[in-house]
C-alpha cells in the first residue's frame, strides 16, 4: 500500500530545513524591531524568502505522479500489465 503523495513526510523535513536555512534570526528580529508582527513577518519576509524551497516542495510531488502515469505507458507494451493510473488514463482517452 502506498501513502499519499500530498502527505509526503519528506516535504515537511524540507520545508523545515529550508526555513531554518533561508530566515535568518538578524532579519526577522528587524522586522519586529520595526513593528511587524507575526503575521505580517511571516508573510512578506518568511513566505518570499522561501519562495524556492516551497516551488520545490510542490513540484516533488507532480513529478511523482507524472512518473507513476507516464513511465508505465514508455515501458511495458502490454495494457494487460498496466498498473491502475496508466490503465484509467488508456481507458479514459479512447
Amino acid at each position: 500500500m502506498s501513502t499519499p503523495v500530498r502527505a509526503n513526510p519528506f516535504g515537511g523535513y524540507l520545508a523545515r530545513a529550508f526555513a531554518g536555512a533561508s530566515a535568518p534570526d538578524d532579519m526577522l528580529e528587524a522586522a519586529r524591531t520595526g513593528g511587524a508582527g507575526e503575521a505580517r513577518t511571516l508573510f512578506t519576509l518568511g513566505l518570499a524568502m522561501m519562495r524556492d524551497g516551497l516551488i520545490i516542495i510542490v513540484l516533488f510531488p507532480s513529478v511523482a505522479i507524472w512518473n507513476y502515469v507516464v513511465l508505465p505507458l514508455m515501458m511495458l507494451t502490454d495494457p494487460t500489465l498496466f498498473p491502475m493510473n496508466p490503465g484509467i488514463f488508456q481507458w479514459s482517452t479512447t
